[in-house]
């Protein structure tokens, strides 16, 4: 079994060995940002353009969109799609990974459609319909435009619409398909490096060079050295300077003893067996 396999049940000697290593790591953390921006620069970012109607709520209405960098990786898949006849707002139903921002006054702004999340509607009922189920908040999805019935698939339509794609099926592979799935993939990695990045403001507090980082959105008792602080607290009392050491000569109660007040609400954290110290299994 892995030594850091364990998440919520382990003893004092786990704790310290995983401890050592998370802190250790936030000195990597300047040279991890810096490679993900660099790729983040690469990658480049595509940004839709949303129509929002009359009461500010936003649309599924495309109206554009935009890439950058200039020589990026998104902006040269753009532009061989457009080559190949492809129509950029074709496949601009993709969200970014900001669906969402602040609007100076304590609420939230959505900035692309539903959130950017499909999700299902609540069924709704009608005296003379009985319940329409089935829908989903996506225009593109909804059941209810094809009268939520199987029949509305027409073995006609589908033998035809086969037969028409048959004689193109690499080139509708090639020109299209293959040509979306990378631009698709890239913003997927580009969400995923994003995520990571605020993954490292959370652990550093924002002391990391080059984080964009705001007290609104992050919160310190999630850093790594707050967290650090609350486990070791748990497990030792802590001077009056809120520092915690380890004192095996300490009597009960005195800093860096057993804090077996504590340790009492957390009945998962375990104390050091003789046959289990110096070690993580």
């Amino acid at each position: 079994m892995p030594s850091f396999s364990w998440s919520s049940r382990f003893r004092e000697g786990q704790w310290r060995a995983f401890r050592k290593f998370m802190l250790e790591e936030r000195r990597d953390v300047p040279s991890r940002v810096a490679v993900i921006q660099a790729e983040l620069e690469r990658i480049g970012e595509i940004d839709i353009l949303w129509v929002k109607d009359a009461d500010g709520v936003v649309t599924e209405r495309r109206r554009g969109f935009r890439v950058s960098p200039e020589g990026s990786s998104l902006e040269k898949l753009i532009q061989a799609y457009t080559a190949l006849g492809g129509n950029p707002l074709d496949i601009s139903a993709f969200v970014g990974p900001n669906s969402s921002m602040g609007d100076g006054e304590g609420g939230v702004t959505e900035t692309v459609p539903n959130g950017g999340i499909l999700t299902g509607l609540p069924i709704q009922y009608a005296f003379d319909r009985g319940a329409k189920a089935g829908d989903v908040n996506f225009l593109k999805y909804r059941g209810s435009r094809f009268g939520n019935s199987s029949s509305a698939q027409s073995p006609v339509i589908w033998s035809n619409i086969q037969r028409g794609r048959k004689w193109i099926k690499q080139e509708m592979r090639w020109k299209r398909t293959r040509v979306e799935e990378m631009i698709i993939k890239l913003c997927d990695l580009r969400e995923q490096l994003e995520e990571e990045l605020s993954d490292l403001a959370w652990a550093t507090y924002g002391n990391a060079p080059q984080q964009d980082y705001s007290e609104e959105n992050y919160n310190f008792s999630l850093s790594a050295g707050y967290i650090a602080y609350f486990v070791d607290s748990v497990f030792r009392v802590p001077e009056e300077d809120n520092t915690v050491t380890v004192d095996l000569e300490a009597e009960a109660g005195s800093p860096g003893s057993p804090n077996t007040e504590h340790l009492a609400t957390y009945p998962t954290m375990l104390s050091d067996l003789d046959e289990e110290k110096d070690s993580a299994l």
